[in-house]
């Protein structure tokens, strides 16, 4: 009778920590899953000779509802980023003063259409852009 009651605590015991863990983990992957908010930023390398100097950034903040984009080389191209939203509709936001100091930023989407996606392109034609984003 003894070795049995031992034989129960010990397989509560067992149970007891197996269930800690795997609540540690849900909680870890709850907390973990707003990340997929976090703020995202590119900068696009095909400027100058071979293509070694930085052209621009740009990216999406705010929660995915903020657009930037900001021109850092002077050879009057301008700089913009191109975002999609939720919703599947597309739209640009460009540095206004080219590659002088300051960027361009607009409100891109809401909480309930969030930006999903952007590229960002130097304003040549034809245009260069780098790879899609995918947030």
């Amino acid at each position: 009778m003894k070795n049995e009651t031992r034989a129960r605590k010990r397989q509560a015991k067992r149970t007891a920590v197996v269930g800690a863990g795997v609540a540690g983990m849900m909680g870890f992957t709850l907390w973990a899953a707003p990340s997929a908010l976090a703020d995202s930023e590119y900068q696009l390398r095909s400027c100058g000779p071979a293509s070694a100097f930085v052209c621009g950034r740009g990216g999406i903040y705010s929660s995915n509802t903020w657009a930037y984009a900001c021109d850092l080389y002077a050879d009057g191209a301008g700089f913009q980023t191109v975002y999609r939203r939720a919703d599947g509709t597309e739209n640009e936001i460009s540095d206004p003063n080219g590659s002088a100091s300051g960027c361009g930023s607009e409100r891109a989407g809401t909480s309930a259409n969030r930006v999903t996606s952007y590229i960002v392109c130097v304003k040549k034609s034809p245009r260069i852009c780098g790879p899609r984003v995918w947030l």
